[in-house]
């Protein structure tokens, strides 16, 4: 995998290709697969209660607490997140979850 990802930077640099969207791709992939690897986790921990559990494959993190924000259904850590994932992006968990 670090050789894939240095080739593909390294190639895109120098053939002045836009590498903006691959790292987009990059983020959204890993969010996915924290959040199948790590759903039964966040679900025991701050998720038992929520319409929209973790887990899911075709689910981000941002996606699932932005569901679970509009029928507030957040606990306090997820209002956290939720907060903070907004500060970087403005409504990120609203758009993700649209």
């Amino acid at each position: 995998m670090p050789l894939g990802l240095a080739y593909t930077i390294i190639r895109r640099l120098f053939l002045r290709i836009p590498i903006g969207d691959y790292f987009f791709s990059l983020g959204y992939v890993y969010d996915v697969l924290i959040n199948v690897c790590y759903g039964d986790l966040f679900n025991d921990i701050f998720g038992k209660w929520n319409k929209h559990p973790y887990g899911k494959r075709t689910d981000t993190i941002s996606r699932v607490l932005g569901k679970n924000e509009r029928t507030n259904d957040l606990i306090k850590l997820e209002k956290r997140v939720v907060k903070f994932l907004d500060w970087l992006d403005k409504e990120h968990t609203k758009k993700a979850s649209q």
